[in-house]
């Protein structure tokens, strides 16, 4: 069993990922949390599962791989008390997603809209957020959205 989940990490396959909003943003919001920066902290990660703390800014710069893939996704907000509250897909986070940036620079992320679905105006608001974030990968650069990976 060590084995086999040792693999599965090792391979980007993880059952569980937990998002965790700050209890000072407030949406709307587009979240973005890299991975695969080598000059960025990785995020707490165990055997199968990892968790990704974003700060009050809405993103979060790892180290560590994109998942390739993810059974469970959860969205938390921490309240001010340090509990956490469990976010609904449908209600306050939209659109989750991968998205690259590929060509003269390599980016990798995952994002998402937290927000009511009436507040996201765009979809290009995430590719907007990741150019203002690497603005050297402005150009003749298009973004990839993929589906969640």
């Amino acid at each position: 069993m060590i084995v086999s989940s040792l693999v599965m990490a090792i391979a980007g396959i993880f059952i569980a990922e937990s998002y965790i909003l700050p209890s000072d943003l407030t949406p709307p919001a587009w979240i973005i949390v890299e991975t695969e920066n080598p000059s960025c902290a990785r995020s707490v990660e165990g055997w199968l599962s990892r968790s990704f703390a974003i700060p009050p800014d809405g993103y979060l710069c790892t180290s560590n791989q994109t998942a390739t893939s993810v059974l469970l996704r959860r969205f938390y907000a921490r309240r001010p008390d340090g509990t956490l509250a469990k976010l609904s897909e449908d209600e306050e986070i939209h659109s989750a997603s991968g998205i690259e940036l590929s060509g003269t620079c390599e980016v990798s992320a995952y994002s998402f809209f937290f927000g009511s679905k009436e507040m996201m105006t765009t979809e290009e608001g995430r590719a907007d957020r990741l150019y203002d974030l690497h603005p050297e990968c402005r150009g003749s650069l298009t973004p990839r959205l993929g589906p969640e990976p």
